[in-house]
């Protein structure tokens, strides 16, 4: 099995909405991510 995991900006709605189709899920999100003080999602995928 392999785990696959991404940052994603939590204001990236088109990008969200397409690695959710995919069968990603929101893990947990990171208050501050980037260097312009947004935060992101992390999620991930379990593929066999």
């Amino acid at each position: 099995m392999i785990n696959l995991e991404l940052e994603v900006r939590t204001d990236n709605d088109i990008a969200i909405k397409f690695y959710k189709k995919h069968g990603f899920k929101i893990a947990e999100t990171l208050h501050e991510f980037y260097q312009d003080g947004k935060s992101a999602y992390t999620m991930g995928k379990k593929e066999l």
